[in-house]
């Protein structure tokens, strides 16, 4: 016998989320606020309240937040990425517009003409939508994912993932997902190099520690230090090939909802450590503004190193 929690989780991802994000698309709002009221709460948010009421009693930085209202701010953008997956089929040129919007866009533009360009992002804001919006903008995209797990997802959580990764990557103009944990990774990032491809490489180095296995070199964060991967920065450097930042976060413009991705230049002949730096200080800077946006900020504790 199927379990009912399974029903559950069937009819909130897949009856709840497409009916919560056709009224995202129909309804005008004046702030966050006011999409909490008729945002679902899904399978998780208990979790979220404890851990963000924990973050609130530890950390410094969110001394001054409420933790009723970063968790009711919190779920809801966890629930508008999760509800984005139904979408995909509408973003085209013509639509992006109305779903999507940019700070600094010529820094990218600017950079990805030297050749492939290396992004630094975060898990923030609608990070999956706002990767595709550049590959619908017409640069070819090549978001770095991590490895995971499928089977610790329950099934209904584990088809939205699969659906938001597959039609997510309709959208990236001649480019794929790469993987962090395959052989094939170094054989492709050899071959844009050696082409010198007009290409957008995004990869989120936030991560804890403890999440991904990689390499990894020490800076101040949050009130601490963590370890932030260095590897695809050092090959990017050595090339002469461009290094920035985009942080991407879901606002209130002009009473509809948007998911905005804001692109910053980093500083040339810096070193990889001192671009980790730079990236850790302005995610800080981030984070400190719009906690909400922040995937990880309910496991601020597997950051300090």
């Amino acid at each position: 016998m199927i379990p009912s929690e399974f029903f559950k989780q069937l009819f909130h991802y897949f009856v709840r989320l497409p009916i919560f994000s056709l009224r995202l698309c129909r309804n005008r709002f004046s702030a966050l606020e006011n999409i909490s009221k008729i945002c679902p709460d899904g399978p998780k948010a208990a979790s979220y309240y404890d851990a963000i009421l924990r973050a609130c009693n530890t950390h410094l930085f969110l001394k001054g937040q409420s933790p009723e209202r970063l968790f009711t701010l919190y779920n809801l953008i966890s629930t508008i990425r999760e509800a984005d997956s139904f979408i995909y089929p509408f973003l085209t040129k013509k639509t992006l517009t109305c779903f999507n919007g940019f700070h600094n866009l010529e820094i990218l533009s600017e950079s990805y003409e030297k050749g492939p360009v290396l992004i630094l992002y975060a898990h923030t804001g609608s990070y999956y939508q706002t990767t595709a919006s550049t590959g619908i903008l017409g640069y070819k995209v090549y978001p770095i994912a991590y490895g995971i797990d499928l089977s610790t997802m329950d099934k209904p959580l584990r088809w939205l993932f699969w659906l938001n990764m597959t039609l997510s990557a309709r959208h990236f103009s001649g480019g794929h997902y790469l993987y962090s944990n395959t052989p094939s990774l170094s054989l492709f990032l050899k071959k844009i190099i050696s082409k010198k491809e007009k290409a957008i490489l995004y990869s989120a180095i936030d991560l804890p520690p403890s999440f991904i296995n990689l390499k990894r070199l020490k800076v101040p964060f949050l009130e601490g230090k963590t370890a932030l991967p260095y590897k695809l920065i050092d090959i990017f450097i050595h090339h002469r090939f461009p290094v920035i930042i985009a942080f991407s976060s879901i606002q209130i413009i002009e009473d509809r909802l948007k998911r905005m991705l804001r692109f910053e230049a980093i500083p040339e002949n810096l070193t990889s450590i001192e671009i980790l730096h730079f990236y850790a200080s302005h995610l800080e800077t981030f984070i400190g503004k719009n906690p909400e946006q922040f995937l990880n900020l309910i496991n601020l504790e597997d950051y300090y190193v």
